[in-house]
């Protein structure tokens, strides 16, 4: 058995126990020449694992840990992925609501309305916003400025959605009134886009 066999060996045994091994603690035991390989195996195991048999103390340190507590709370939410990943994007993009609302409004050419974009900034983080009115536009816009795609947001606040019929639309306080209130709640289809990422 080759040193890269060995070690993907010992990693797929610890993974099996339950003992949470770290991907790189192995990857770096292996010849500079097979990392990568390596790499490129225990990721496939990972893709097709088996769920590890985890001890009771361990599972209830799993269960407790907070990213596990709150992926698991918006995977159970019907407000989709938003509420939680929204509000990490803009805090890792350094900006309050305010400053992207100024960012977006800039970005969708509707400058003097940052306060009622702003308003749906909000809705959207509290998941008070149906996420099937939102324009693709407004997503497209907002990932540029958070530095992610504009379907990838659009995923995410669908998340919970995909049981339900698909609705154009679809609005939580009424018929849209003008084009601020389109953007937010008129719908994807109605955003003049097809909703592809701008090359």
């Amino acid at each position: 058995m080759t040193d890269p066999d060995r070690i993907l060996s010992e990693f797929i045994d610890a993974w099996t126990a339950g003992q949470q091994p770290e991907p790189m603690d192995y990857i770096e035991r292996a010849p500079a020449d097979a990392r990568d390989a390596l790499a490129d195996e225990i990721a496939t195991y990972l893709a097709h694992a088996p769920t590890p048999d985890y001890s009771a103390d361990v599972l209830a340190e799993l269960m407790a840990d907070p990213a596990v507590v709150e992926l698991s709370n918006a995977i159970e939410s019907d407000h989709g992925l938003w509420p939680t990943l929204l509000p990490r994007l803009r805090r890792r993009a350094s900006l309050d609501r305010a400053e992207l609302a100024a960012r977006l409004a800039a970005g969708l050419g509707i400058e003097g309305r940052e306060a009622d974009t702003e308003k749906y900034l909000a809705e959207m983080e509290q998941g008070t916003l149906d996420p099937r009115g939102v324009s693709q536009r407004a997503l497209n816009a907002l990932g540029r400025i958070l530095g992610v795609g504009g379907q990838a947001l659009a995923r995410a606040g669908d998340f919970q959605l995909f049981n339900e019929p698909a609705l154009s639309g679809v609005t939580l306080h009424g018929e849209p009134r003008d084009e601020v209130d389109i953007l937010f709640r008129g719908g994807r289809e109605q955003s003049g886009e097809d909703g592809h990422e701008p090359v």
